[in-house]
């Protein structure tokens, strides 16, 4: 048998592969056991499933599987931020782009609005 206990999530929180075994066991009875945990036949496997890590639960009935996204590697997180700052360098550089365009344009029109003001001719 095999001796497991479960939190307030229903997530497998201990696991116990040999509980009465005389010299690596829990040292407790059946009952006492049953008292703190649960005690099955077997454990189903975990899929592999990438990206993703396993997270063994308990519904009072059945055991089963939560798959949960896997933490990312400091490199992957490094190359995540990489990436997002050359994208908001990227923006910010057509956004100054945009700024130089707008400015141009506010000088021409300045220009225009004094060769008015002087009577048009130029």
């Amino acid at each position: 048998m095999i001796y497991f206990e479960v939190n307030r999530n229903n997530d497998v929180t201990y696991i116990h592969n040999m509980p009465f075994d005389e010299k690596y066991g829990l040292g407790k009875t059946e009952q006492e056991l049953r008292k703190t945990g649960i005690l099955v036949e077997s454990i189903p496997e975990a899929e592999q499933v990438t990206g993703k890590v396993p997270v063994l639960k308990y519904d009072g009935e059945n055991l089963y599987y939560d798959y949960i996204d896997a933490p990312i590697s400091e490199d992957e997180r490094f190359n995540q931020l990489q990436n997002e700052l050359g994208n908001i360098l990227f923006e910010s550089a057509k956004d100054k782009a945009r700024i130089n365009d707008l400015e141009m344009q506010q000088g021409n029109l300045l220009m225009e609005i004094a060769l008015l003001k002087m009577g048009g001719n130029a």
